[in-house]
């Protein structure tokens, strides 16, 4: 069975412009918005914001929303990140893409530690967060 004409075009894209892919991957891994912790609060921001700039460019009309703010269990209050709304308009017959996605990292704990790498590195052929 053969790969429908669609597919086969989309597929050469992401082949002409893997590098492209690649490193903004490296870039948004480079962020540490961690949300299980909250000094990260920050940087979780950060990644909203990044995400916001990369969609614009892609000509996304894109929204940020504030959601309030966290109070923690020791009573600190700290301001929630941004909600991002993105809309794609892709002509006046056609349909409204509306985007969703969630853009934090949560650590991985190992024999009783926690390990957040925010580095992207290659591991045989595939793409690896290292943890440190």
């Amino acid at each position: 069975m053969s790969i429908p004409e669609p597919l086969t075009r989309l597929f050469n894209e992401i082949d002409q412009n893997k590098s492209k892919y690649i490193n903004n991957l490296k870039e948004a891994v480079a962020i540490p918005s961690v949300s299980a912790w909250p000094d990260k609060r920050p940087e979780i921001k950060r990644m909203v914001e990044w995400t916001a700039e990369k969609l614009k460019k892609l000509g996304v009309e894109v929204t940020l929303h504030d959601v309030g703010t966290q109070i923690l269990s020791d009573g600190k209050k700290l301001p929630l990140p941004p909600v991002l709304f993105g809309t794609y308009k892709t002509g006046e017959n056609k349909k409204t893409r509306k985007i969703t996605n969630y853009m934090v990292a949560d650590p991985v704990m190992t024999r009783g530690q926690y390990y957040v790498g925010f580095t992207l590195w290659k591991h045989i052929k595939q793409l690896v967060k290292r943890f440190r």
